[in-house]
Order: structure tokens, then C-alpha cells, then sequence
């Protein structure tokens, strides 16, 4: 493999433009700060200037390393769409393994896998901090990150749009979010799942305190956190929205006993208006869900078949307000369903 300081295999800068085609490798490589594989610069007069090209569905970004970006590292004002495969890359002393997104234009996967990555902080398949979408044929998967976000970490400056059955699967976080740490904006639709995924807090999503997440027909389930939140734990200031065709299922909490919020913690404002949180365990309180500041619940979202070791089999609500709505909100098959 080659060595350099950013861009250990390819450095791109200034009107500098690179097409890849035809079952292309980068393999190997190394750099000392940003980029192991591929490092992305731009003119700050004219970021569109710089060309990166991915039109190969079997190119492969594999086996680099970097300080931050060990895969790929895209700097400020692009606009890119990726494909391809990016394996086993490692961020070695900071985020993002598979990629960095530092770019505050548009970046779109398409017929992307991003697998086996690994990031000492945040972010082991995705570091991104400028609006990302996700297309078909894309998966996040068995990526590990030392702190937060073990598939994707998005910071405040981000949005993040998941859509046409884009898995998030089995991602570890050592702290928060094992699927997908958030601080920006996250929708999640088109049959999107967000599964097997572990972490401390937050087994298949961290929403931090700058967060907004809307769910809409995807499947958040078997997801595991050692403290709170197995499908989903959401923070003070944040927002979550559940609409029908959602569900957040066999999700655990689970370890030594105190752990809470089964399917989810939430500790902002969280407005269900349907969907479905079942089958979900918590090994201390809120099988369901736990609610430490505003729970809505209206339309026809159900609440059925979740349990707790302890109290509030469906949902607990802790110095809180919760609102139980109209239009029949359900709940049903629960160990308790108050306390």
C-alpha cells in the first residue's frame, strides 16, 4: 500500500477530476491524517471544480487507513453520489472508518455497502456532517465505533434521509447509538430497517439534544443497549415523531437489572401518532417505553405485548406528562401497563 499525509492512496484537489469505472480497487492504503484511501479537497471559490466519480456498483475502498476519514474523506462544498463497496477501513485515532463527510453540499449512496469499518471515536461506517441520502441497494453494516455511532454518526450541521429498505445492521457503539447516533435531522421511510445494532444507550438510535427523528414505515427491532433505550433512546431537547407504518419491536434493555425503556427512552417530546411498539423488554422499567418528559400518544399507535422485570410493563412514565389520545391509541398483553 502507498503512505502520505492526507489521501494516502489518491489525493484530489483543485479542478482535479477522477472517474472510476470497471471493478476498481483501492486497496491498502495509509495516510497520516485524513483520507486513507481517497482524500477529496476542493477551491473554495470553486468546490464544484473537483470531480470524484464513482460509476462502478463492484468498485472497491478497502483495507485503508487514516487518522479521520480511513476510507474516504470528502472536504467542504461538494456534491457527490457513491457507489460501491467500502470494507474494513479504520479510522485509527478518530472517525469515520468507512468515510468522512465534511462536505456541506448533497452526498447520495446508491448500490453502496459500507461493512466491517471500524473508528476509534465516532462513527465507524459514516462521519458526517453535511446532508447525506440514501438510495437503493445501500447497507451499513457490522461497522464498530469506540464511542458513538457505530453505522452512522451525524452531527448537528447534518441531515440524514434513509430510505428504500436501507438496512442498519448489526453496528456497535460503545457509548451511544450502535445503528445511528443523531444530532442533526433524521427521516426514516421506505421500508428502512434499523436492526440488530448495539450500544450503551440508544441500541439502534441516539438522538442527541439538537436531534429531530420522524419514523414513518420502517422497522426499528432487535436492537440491544446495556443502560436505556434498546430500539431508540432520545435526549432532553430532542423530537421524535412515530407515524403508521412504523414499527419498534424485540428491542431489550438489558443488563444486571437496571436497565430501562425496552423499545425506548424518551427524555424529550415524543409524539406518536401510529405505528406499533411491541414485543420489547426492559430488565428494570419501561418494557415499552420510558417517558421522563412529554409522551403523546394519538391515531392508532398500539402499545402491546412488552414487559418489564419491574414496573411499567408498557409504558413508565417518570416525572413526566404523558397524553393518552384519541382515536383508540391501544395497549394490550402488557406486564403493567402504569406504574
Amino acid at each position: 500500500g502507498n503512505t502520505g499525509g492526507n489521501g494516502g492512496g489518491v489525493y484530489l484537489y483543485s479542478n482535479a477530476k477522477y472517474y472510476i469505472y470497471e471493478n476498481t480497487k483501492i486497496i491498502g492504503n495509509t495516510a497520516r491524517s485524513k483520507g486513507g484511501g481517497i482524500f477529496v479537497g476542493y477551491t473554495p471559490t470553486k468546490p464544484e471544480n473537483v470531480i470524484l466519480s464513482i460509476n462502478d456498483n463492484n468498485f472497491e475502498l478497502k483495507n485503508n487507513k487514516a487518522a479521520n476519514g480511513g476510507g474516504l474523506y470528502l472536504n467542504k462544498g461538494l456534491f457527490f453520489t457513491l457507489k460501491g463497496k467500502f470494507l474494513n477501513n479504520q479510522a485509527t485515532t478518530g472517525s469515520g472508518g468507512g468515510m468522512y463527510i465534511e462536505a456541506n453540499g448533497q452526498t447520495t449512496l446508491n448500490n453502496c455497502v459500507i461493512s466491517g469499518n471500524t473508528a476509534a471515536k465516532n462513527g465507524a461506517g459514516i462521519y458526517s456532517q453535511g446532508p447525506l441520502t440514501t438510495s437503493s441497494g445501500v447497507e451499513v453494516k457490522e461497522n464498530v465505533a469506540g464511542s458513538h455511532g457505530g453505522g452512522l454518526f451525524m452531527s448537528s450541521t447534518s441531515s440524514l434521509t434513509l430510505n428504500n429498505s436501507t438496512p442498519v445492521t448489526e453496528n456497535t457503539a460503545t457509548s451511544y447509538g450502535g445503528g445511528i447516533y443523531l444530532a442533526g435531522t433524521l427521516n426514516v421511510s421506505g421500508n428502512a430497517t434499523i436492526n440488530k445494532n448495539t450500544a450503551g444507550s440508544g441500541g439502534g438510535l441516539y438522538v442527541d439534544t439538537t436531534g429531530v427523528l420522524t419514523i414513518n414505515s420502517c422497522t426499528i427491532n432487535e436492537n440491544t443497549a446495556k443502560s436505556a433505550g434498546g430500539g431508540i433512546y432520545t435526549t432532553t431537547s430532542s423530537t421524535f415523531t412515530m407515524n403508521n407504518g412504523a414499527q419498534i419491536n424485540s428491542n431489550l434493555a438489558k443488563n444486571n437489572n437496571g436497565s430501562i425503556g425496552g423499545g425506548a427512552y424518551f427524555g424529550g417530546t415524543a409524539l406518536i401518532n401510529g405505528g406499533e411498539i411491541s414485543n420489547n423488554y426492559a430488565d428494570f422499567r419501561g418494557g415499552g417505553v420510558y417517558a421522563a418528559k412529554t409522551l403523546v400518544l394519538t391515531g392508532s399507535a398500539s402499545i402491546n405485548k412488552n414487559q418489564s422485570r419491574e414496573d411499567g410493563g408498557g409504558v413508565y412514565v417518570f416525572n413526566s406528562t404523558a397524553y393518552i389520545g384519541t382515536n383508540g391509541s391501544n395497549y394490550e398483553g402488557t406486564k403493567t401497563a402504569f406504574t
